[in-house]
C-alpha cells in the first residue's frame, strides 16, 4: 500500500501572508432564554398530560318519569356522536 503526502499550504517568505488557519470546532450551548423556553414547554406539556389524565366529565341527565330530577352521570367515550 502506497502512503500519500499531502502537502499543505505555508506561508512564502516574501509573500506575507500566512497559511489559513483550519476552521474552529462550532460547540452546541444553549442560551439562557432557550433554556428557559425549554423548560417551559416541558411544565406545560406535562400540565396538560395530568390534566387529561385525570379529567373526569359528567352529564346532567334528566330522568324521564320524574320531573326536575337531574342525574350525574359519567360522559363515556363511546356516546359521542359516530361522526365527529
Amino acid at each position: 500500500m502506497a502512503t500519500v503526502d499531502v502537502a499543505t499550504p505555508t506561508a512564502e517568505p516574501g509573500n506575507g501572508k500566512q497559511a489559513p488557519s483550519p476552521p474552529a470546532a462550532r460547540r452546541s450551548s444553549f442560551s439562557g432564554a432557550d433554556l428557559a423556553l425549554r423548560a417551559l414547554l416541558f411544565a406545560v406539556t406535562l400540565a396538560g398530560l395530568v390534566v387529561l389524565a385525570t379529567a373526569k366529565q359528567t352529564a346532567l341527565v334528566p330522568v324521564p318519569q320524574i320531573p326536575g330530577l337531574l342525574l350525574s352521570l359519567p360522559a363515556k367515550f363511546n356516546h359521542s356522536p359516530a361522526l365527529m
